[in-house]
């Protein structure tokens, strides 16, 4: 029985072809829900809480940048286990991924800066 080296997080150098795909791309959905997670959690902490009547007439804040900041964070993590994994168009997913939250992070930060200047 003939082994195929392994390069690395567990995925085998002929990934295609391996019989178990079905485990990798399972293992990439758990990753991403982990992502998920954190951008939820990430998203709760930095509610702003009310605290007087001064507060509520004013208008809410921006969007939050953190939401970009975390998909680039999630599509590096893809673009790293799909180019261990030598998956092309998982890679490719992942640098859209990052591509998208970092055009959001620019965008969120503009209108937040814009709000601010208005005020």
């Amino acid at each position: 029985m003939e082994r195929t080296p392994s390069i690395g997080a567990g995925f085998s150098a002929d990934f295609a072809s391996t019989p178990n795909l079905r485990e990798h791309v399972l293992r990439l959905g758990k990753l991403i829900l982990f992502g998920k997670l954190l951008l939820v959690v990430a998203a709760n902490e930095t509610k702003p809480t009310q605290s007087s009547n001064d507060d509520l007439e004013r208008d809410p804040p921006g969007p939050d940048p953190v939401v970009g900041v975390g998909l680039v964070i999630l599509g590096v993590l893809i673009m790293g286990i799909a180019g261990a994994a030598t998956a092309h168009y998982l890679f490719n997913i992942g640098t859209l991924i990052a591509i998208v939250g970092a055009v959001l992070f620019v965008t969120f930060v503009t209108f937040s800066s814009y709000k601010r200047s208005r005020s």
